[in-house]
């Protein structure tokens, strides 16, 4: 790493210069920290329509040439922080993390960075680095390596004692700055989490039945443990408050099943964003962007679980209220709510959301609860209505019905294309009324998403997308062709480009070829059916 250093550097009156002649983006700032820890350079001063400045034995100098432009700044900051700290830094003003360069002879060289927004929409970045300060690794932020979490840096969560409240919150912070998308704790196991799409060890030694029933007491109540026990899974959201004051959220499963010995617990923790993407993030296609807000009819976001089927969502109605002239009225109903609209600027619209289950919930326990929300929505005059997952015949029903009077709704479901999710949703019906309520489903649909996520190059996850816009020359086509044959009608129309729309296929092949994801992960999607 010196050693390319060395080959680009410049000693103007002893000054370590490094000037670049290309685009300032998140390669070259890389480069710029690598100089710095290289040339003893202690401070770093990134800033809009100015060169950067830095500070060498107490010195400061123009590091380059050239001054930068905002939106290179901007560009270099939504790809270093991650999601979260890139929507404080935007809202609140500026956000402070601790990271780390890892030099090749196996050294941590530490790093603060204060990010604070600029009033041209821009950013400024100052970074003093900590060569000769010892920073204790559960204090240490891992630079995100993507917008899905980067690689594990290998560290553990090492605690004394009885795994308690206080130690239970300080291991999924601890895992939060890891960027840990989910945790499970299992009886007379290490803990696991999922970084960067690998699940890892992340404890020192096991948890016992013990501490997970003290762990489900403190997430859910004395009750908790006896619930769970009898046969019941629980599904609680949990808050912990982090450095800065900030309150990072989680969702957990906790489900019984069979340990050695008896019956005992699994935790399944997952961590929840505070605020939807921005949708620039996720690196959406433009053209489904552009069908993401028809006047009525019904938007299917499908996956597999953990997917991102919520993210995708969640930032799709972002973009939407974010707008000045939007004038949406948008109903959430979700179990649990996943992310919150607190901190979005909406200058027209609204955004009221319902914890299905727990908020709401039908007198008459023969209702489906997703069917008792849908109609409960129609009685509040919304533009947009957001139905956390259509599961049963029930729901897909009230779905159509209340998109046929004259509302958007977007819902989930676990499929895994767009054939299969047309699929699972009329054949969920019984056969009597099959036909029928096909016909009504065509008529309501405008767009079928299904996202998945693979491996990255380099660490990390990214976002494999297959879709296909129903628009009105395409579902008058479909109710000329007889239901059955319908899957051969997608999987040719999406192939042949004879709608708008993209197989999964040939998402990942595009990916392939920016080198974002390997020839192995490719040939993965290929062989599961990556064609529809």
């Amino acid at each position: 790493m010196g050693a390319v250093m060395t080959e680009k550097q410049i000693e103007i009156n002893g000054l370590p210069i490094y000037p670049f002649s290309s685009e300032f983006d998140i390669s070259t700032y890389g480069l710029i920290l690598e100089h710095c820890v290289d040339n003893d350079i202690s401070n770093l001063s990134i800033a809009p329509n100015l060169p950067i400045e830095a500070v060498f034995n107490d010195m400061s100098f123009e590091l380059n040439d050239r001054p930068l432009f905002g939106f290179e700044i901007s560009e270099v900051v939504l790809k270093a922080l991650s999601s979260e700290d890139f929507l404080l830094a935007r809202n609140a003003g500026r956000v402070q993390t601790t990271e780390y360069i890892e030099m090749n002879s196996g050294r941590r060289i530490a790093y603060n960075r204060m990010t604070s927004a600029t009033d041209d929409g821009s950013f400024k970045i100052e970074i003093a680095f900590l060569k000769n300060a010892k920073i204790p690794d559960e204090q240490v932020e891992v630079i995100l390596k993507n917008d899905f979490g980067g690689a594990h840096d290998g560290s553990v969560y090492d605690f004394d004692g009885y795994l308690d409240s206080e130690k239970f919150d300080d291991l999924l912070r601890w895992c939060g700055d890891r960027k840990a998308s989910d945790i499970t704790i299992t009886p007379d196991q290490h803990v696991l989490a999922e970084i960067g799409g690998k699940l890892a060890r992340v404890t020192t030694r096991t948890i016992s039945s013990a501490e997970i029933e003290n762990c489900v007491r403190y997430v859910y109540g004395e009750n908790g443990p006896a619930e769970a026990l009898a046969g019941n899974d629980l599904d609680p959201s949990h808050e912990v408050r982090i450095r800065g004051q900030r309150v990072r959220r989680y969702r957990i499963n906790i489900t019984p099943g069979r340990i050695k010995g008896g019956v005992g617990m699994q935790m399944t923790i997952r961590t929840l964003p505070s605020s939807p993407i921005p949708i620039e993030v996720l690196k959406i296609e433009p053209e489904l962007l552009r069908a993401t807000r028809p006047t009525n009819g019904v938007i299917f976001v499908c996956g597999p679980t953990g997917s991102g089927k919520s993210t995708l969502m969640s930032s799709i109605i972002r973009m939407i209220v974010e707008r000045p002239d939007a004038n949406e009225k948008v109903l959430e109903f979700s179990s649990p709510i996943e992310y919150v609209f607190d901190e979005v600027e909406m200058p027209t619209s609204s955004v009221f959301q319902t914890h299905v289950g727990r908020h709401l919930k039908p007198r008459d326990r023969s209702v489906s609860e997703w069917a008792y929300a849908a109609r409960n929505s129609l009685r509040r005059k919304p533009k947009i209505i957001v139905l956390g997952e259509s599961r049963d015949a029930e729901t897909i029903e009230e779905t159509i019905k209340i998109s046929q009077e004259g509302h958007l709704t977007y819902t989930t479901m676990h499929t895994n294309s767009v054939a299969e999710t047309i699929n699972r949703a009329i054949n969920v019906f019984p056969h009597e009324v099959r036909d029928r309520m096909s016909i009504d489903l065509m008529g309501a649909l405008r767009m079928i998403v299904v996202q998945i996520l693979v491996s990255r190059v380099g660490g990390g996850m990214v976002g494999v997308r297959e879709f296909m816009v129903f628009d009105p020359k395409t579902r008058e086509r479909f109710l000329k062709t007889k239901q059955i044959q319908w899957p051969l009608l997608i999987q040719r129309m999406l192939t042949q480009g004879e709608c708008v729309g993209k197989t999964m296929l040939k998402s990942a092949l595009e990916l392939l070829a920016a080198g974002t994801i390997s020839m192995e992960t490719f040939e993965q999607i290929a062989e599961t059916g990556g064609n529809s």
